[in-house]
């Protein structure tokens, strides 16, 4: 019996003009019109065919985020687009070369706010933090300067506007699976089964899963976009099932954790 094959994949709708993709996007989580729409636009790197740099900007034409990244074909990408790309003909710019490719940020990631004030930096490798992650005050102090090695904390420091060393304290925005998003990729890829009633009936693809993270770090709510299919529902609910608790999230300058939402795309695919 083949095999199936798990990927983690966040995906991206782009259209082009010459020489660069831009795309208009809708931010839902947005409290302004400025936050809420946005441009983006992809820049490939004349060096090194594998990577580039996603650019996006508020609607007011200042930059928002500078995001360089890694990408290789997925292993069902058509030969024809493969061959497309190596030859010139298309680059990463081409939404027919952006959905046959799997992306992971490497490099430098910065954010600005709407003002133009620079908000964080964060280093990335292969997909995971590795190095430093800064965030800076309005006055451009740096907030918090925190150290990862594959997504693993290894050393933070907290400070006030004055740059004057204070208790340090875990930003965590979102919640967190112990160990980072590495440490979840590879107990998903130890965990996972391909359902038997998708195999048989050809089912495959990117699946969105959602579920809660509560404060105490457990799972709840899991939802699955496709109920109509048999066995992805059993599959999710029992991969859940088997996680730990997770980290829940944590605001900014407070110490009580929430519950928030968590969506992670799933792919299943054969050999």
């Amino acid at each position: 019996m083949k095999q199936p094959l798990f990927i983690f994949l966040m995906l991206s709708v782009i259209t082009t003009s010459k020489g660069q993709a831009t795309l208009k996007c809708i931010n839902e989580n947005a409290e302004t019109r400025e936050q809420a729409y946005y441009s983006k636009k992809i820049i490939a790197d004349p060096q090194d065919q594998y990577k580039a740099t996603e650019i996006t900007y508020w609607e007011t034409g200042k930059i928002k985020s500078e995001e360089p990244f890694r990408f290789h074909f997925k292993y069902d990408a058509p030969k024809s687009v493969i061959k497309a790309f190596l030859s010139g003909k298309r680059t990463i710019n081409d939404p027919i070369i952006d959905n046959a490719v799997l992306k992971s940020s490497d490099g430098r990631y910065k954010e600005w706010k709407e003002n133009g004030q620079l908000y964080k930096e964060i280093d990335f490798q292969n997909g995971a933090k590795n190095g430093q992650s800064i965030i800076y005050w309005d006055n451009e102090h740096p907030k918090r300067v925190e150290t990862f090695e594959k997504d693993r904390l290894i050393s933070g420091k907290c400070f006030n506007q004055e740059g004057k060393e204070i208790s340090y304290t875990p930003f965590r925005p979102r919640p967190e699976f112990p160990g980072g998003n590495y440490a979840r990729d590879k107990f998903i890829k130890a965990n996972m089964r391909y359902p038997v009633t998708m195999m048989e009936n050809n089912i495959k693809g990117v699946f969105k899963v959602k579920f809660t993270v509560k404060k105490d770090g457990q799972l709840t709510d899991i939802e699955v976009a496709q109920k109509d299919i048999p066995g992805l529902y059993q599959e999710v609910a029992r991969l859940i099932s088997l996680m730990p608790n997770w980290l829940p999230a944590l605001r900014e300058g407070e110490f009580e954790p929430i519950d928030s939402k968590y969506s992670l795309p799933l792919t299943f695919m054969m050999k």
